[in-house]
Parts: C-alpha cells; sequence; structure tokens
C-alpha cells in the first residue's frame, strides 16, 4: 500500500520519481557517496552508550556540522544481540521471533546501503533515523527474551506489548527533547519568511506567474516556505520541471512560460550578485545590517567574487557570506586580507541576526551563471 502512490506516479507521469532518484543516486551520482566505510562509521553511533533513544544526546561534529563517526567495533553490538535473539527464538520455537531478527537484520543492512548513498556533507537530520533502528535492535533482543522465558508462562505474556509501549514512550520523550534543546536551530527563519511574505502582500505580488528558483543553500528552509503558503494562497507560482515531485506537476513551468524568474536568496553573497546582474529588481528583502553596512558589505562581495573569478577560483565564492572568510580564503592569491578582516566581521553581525536574505526578481531571458552550489 505505502509503495503505490510512487508505483501511480511513475505510471502517470513517467519516467516518475522512483527512476529519477535512481539515477540520481546509482548511476549518474553529482558528487562523490559517503561509501561503506563512513557508512559503517556513521551507523555505529547509536549503538555507544548512553545512545539518544535512551535520553543522551546524539554526537556531532560542531565545527564541520557533519554528523560523527565513530569505531566499527560498534557494531559488533546489533550483531551479537541480534545472533543471541536468534538463538533465543530458535531454542523456544518462535516463529515470530525469528521473523523480528530478520526483519530488523534487513533494515540495519538497508539502512547501511543508506549511509553509504549520501552524496555531499553528511548533515546529522540525515541520520537521525539511526536512533530508530538502534532502538528496533534493542526492543527485538528483549522483546524475545521475554518471550523465551514466557514460552511456558502464561503471566509474562503482557510483558512484550508493555515493553513495546514503554520504549515508544521513552524514545519520543527522548527525541522531542532532542528537537527542543538542539542548538542547530534552523525555525529561526520563519520570521523572516513571514517578513518576506508581508512584504509580497503589501505590493499584491505575484501578479502574474513566476518561477520560483532558489540560489545558495535552502537549509533555512524560506524558499520552500514562500512556495507553500504563496501556493496556498493561490498565487501563479511556478517551479522548474526537475520538482514536481515536491511540488506537483501541474506547477511546473520554465522560463519562457512566466513573466518573471524570482530567486530566493537566503544567504548574503547570493544577494550581492544577483543584485548585479542587468535588469535584477529586489522584490522582498529582510535586513540584519545599517544601509552603510549592508552597501559595505555588498561592495565586499562583489569585489572578491571577480577577483576568485580571475584567479581561477571562481568556486569559493561560496565562502564569501562565511564569518570564517579569512581562514576559507586567505590563501588565494591577489585577494586583500583587510577586505577579508573587515567581510568577516559584517558576515558574523548577518549571522547573529539570521540572514540578509532576498527575493530577487531577473528578466525570464536571463541565462547567466547564478551564485551557489545550485548553479547550473
Amino acid at each position: 500500500m505505502l509503495w503505490l502512490p510512487s508505483l501511480f506516479e511513475s505510471v502517470l507521469y513517467p519516467p516518475g520519481n522512483l527512476l529519477r532518484v535512481a539515477d540520481q543516486t546509482v548511476f549518474r551520482a553529482s558528487s562523490p557517496k559517503a561509501g561503506i566505510g563512513s557508512a559503517l562509521e556513521i551507523l555505529a553511533a547509536p549503538f555507544r552508550p548512553i545512545p539518544g533513544w535512551l535520553g543522551g544526546r546524539t554526537a556531532y561534529d560542531e565545527l564541520q556540522l557533519t554528523a560523527t563517526q565513530v569505531g566499527v567495533t560498534w557494531l559488533l553490538v546489533p550483531v551479537v544481540v541480534l545472533l543471541g535473539a536468534g538463538w533465543l527464538a530458535r531454542r523456544s520455537n518462535d516463529h515470530d521471533g525469528w521473523k523480528l531478527v530478520a526483519l530488523t537484520s534487513v533494515m540495519l543492512a538497508a539502512g547501511l546501503l543508506a549511509v553509504a548513498s549520501v552524496q555531499g556533507d553528511p548533515f546529522p537530520y540525515l541520520f537521525y533515523w539511526r536512533e530508530t533502528l538502534a532502538a528496533l535492535t534493542a526492543f527485538a533482543a528483549v522483546s524475545i527474551a521475554i518471550r523465551s522465558v514466557a514460552h511456558n508462562r502464561g503471566s509474562m505474556r503482557l510483558a512484550v506489548p508493555v515493553l513495546g509501549a514503554v520504549s515508544v514512550f521513552f524514545g519520543s520523550v527522548s527525541l522531542t527533547h532532542q528537537i527542543a534543546t538542539t542548538p542547530l536551530v534552523f525555525d529561526r527563519f520563519g520570521p523572516v519568511t513571514q517578513d518576506l511574505l508581508d512584504q509580497l502582500d503589501a505590493q499584491g505580488e505575484p501578479s502574474q506567474p513566476v518561477l520560483v528558483r532558489v540560489s545558495g543553500t535552502p537549509l533555512g528552509g524560506v524558499h520552500g516556505g514562500l512556495i507553500d503558503e504563496l501556493a496556498r494562497r493561490g498565487a501563479p507560482i511556478r517551479v522548474d520541471g526537475g520538482q514536481p515531485f515536491q511540488y506537483g506537476h501541474d506547477r511546473t513551468a520554465t522560463a519562457a512560460d512566466v513573466s518573471a524568474v524570482w530567486y530566493v536568496a537566503e544567504e548574503s553573497d547570493a544577494v550581492s550578485l544577483l543584485t548585479s546582474v542587468p535588469g535584477s529588481r529586489v522584490v522582498a528583502q529582510h535586513h540584519v545590517l545599517s544601509t552603510v553596512d549592508r552597501d559595505r558589505l555588498t561592495t565586499l562581495q562583489r569585489k572578491l567574487a571577480m577577483q576568485l573569478d580571475a584567479a581561477g577560483e571562481a568556486s569559493l565564492a561560496s565562502k564569501l557570506a562565511s564569518p570564517l572568510v579569512g581562514f576559507a580564503l586567505g590563501d588565494v592569491p591577489g585577494l586583500d586580507h583587510a577586505d577579508l578582516d573587515e567581510l568577516a566581521r559584517l558576515n558574523q553581525a548577518v549571522e547573529d541576526g539570521v540572514c540578509e536574505c532576498a527575493v530577487i526578481a531577473v528578466p525570464p531571458s536571463y541565462a547567466g551563471p547564478v551564485p551557489g552550489p545550485t548553479s547550473s
């Protein structure tokens, strides 16, 4: 039943999302995959004491903001636990227990392949389901042990459902606590999105069909939030053809079908570079800097972007919004270190205030480069 929507979508809109996912992750990966070695180290993390699903905190690299990799030897925990559970199930002739061990083993193997196929940075939010796998492994072992003891004791038959209920309760409380107290707070972009929506509403935008794209990193959710809310209000929002799985096939369009192309930028460098496009127009913008600082930020980012391009390091322009820009670009010849230091200070002020975000319209005919990792 769960597979039916994906199968119907593949039939109605060939080749369908399933084949696209397989093509991008298996056949034509756009960047190097994590690989089995890294996958083993990432998957082992929730089997250390004290795991997140028992009240501990899921560790991550605070400098790189990536998932923490641990020693592969911690994977001996689920291996030994499942072997022991399988032996108990066989000894007590527990066929359902065998099925649970097999299901858990298959899910762990599938999880390993999923992690190994991840492309790009291994951000922690991609792997929170590891905690569920670890909890399921523990539940399988304990429940089979109880069933083995209760084989001839009817009074213990309620122990397994009670154990399951308690596990779900404490696991849910622990996960909720982690989400509520995590230092990686992205909901601060909610007020930013609302500010941009209010500006668009006050201007009566969009009045004509527009193609909405993202420039740079969409992790704050501003791009998706704007599209969702504007579409809910009935605005003529369109997206590129590669996004029907997210926004619907009836909302896809090309630049030739719309009156304008809007780029949603969560990072100041994307704003600075997009506003330099001939014919561009700022539709809505969220400010955290003074006018003087904002103008200086724009000047520095445009200047350094040109210098990076001249030095053959245009790919490093994505670092221009980072407070660590001095470290990232300090070795590039031709860059003024005083400019880098000043830009680092301004970038830190932007980060402290959430973002210098904007919605920028460019002519539909514009086919030049778009700043950020989503450039094509």
